[in-house]
């Protein structure tokens, strides 16, 4: 963190400079006039000097959106407080003019008249709903029958089944050098114990 009294004179130089880009004279007076208002970091590396440029740069801009947004809410207010007077009246007359279209709108609603069946669709229901009871099982009296839903066919196209022979072919290979590197261990195993009897 900068001490604040670097930032208020980089602040100051910044605004003098207006937004024009910082050259290496510019950064010489900046570290000068760091020196004369603080009697510290006469030599400051120029890379810390644009980090302290760079922390002064957002606290401006910071405090350039804390007002700005003061500035607005201020607005604001003042708006909201003219209009709120304004504003009672016309709602209420919208809202007296939105009940006389609604109400006009809502039309009493007759029931609807029952769907009706012809006497052969009343047939074949009920046609119907005897096979159902009739072929159901002892273990569904409620005329209930379970449907079982139908499996997808196994499709197995060819480059499946060939990245599947690829895969087992490096398990294999694998499964090779484990192996050979067990032979390889228990060799070496067999040959500490001759040599330690």
């Amino acid at each position: 963190m900068v001490e604040s009294k670097i930032l208020t004179i980089i602040k100051k130089r910044l605004r003098q400079y207006k937004g024009k880009p910082i050259n290496q004279e510019k950064l010489v007076k900046i570290r000068e006039d760091i020196y004369k208002g603080t009697r510290k970091y006469k030599s400051a590396p120029f890379a810390i000097v644009k980090k302290w440029i760079k922390e002064a740069r957002a606290d401006m801009a910071a405090k350039k959106k804390k007002t700005s947004t003061k500035r607005q809410s201020k607005k604001k207010n003042v708006k909201k407080v003219s209009k709120s007077k304004t504003k009672k009246s016309s709602v209420k007359k919208k809202a007296k003019s939105k009940k006389k279209t609604i109400a006009a709108r809502v039309k009493p609603t007759m029931p609807m008249p029952e769907p009706k069946v012809s006497q052969s669709v009343k047939r074949s229901l009920e046609e119907i709903k005897s096979e159902l009871s009739s072929s159901a099982p002892a273990a569904a009296p409620s005329g209930n029958v379970e449907v079982s839903p139908r499996r997808a066919p196994m499709v197995l196209d060819k480059v499946y089944l060939q990245s599947m022979s690829f895969e087992m072919a490096s398990m294999r290979q694998a499964l090779d050098r484990i192996g050979l590197q067990l032979d390889k261990l228990e060799r070496e195993l067999s040959a500490h114990r001759e040599g330690g009897e």
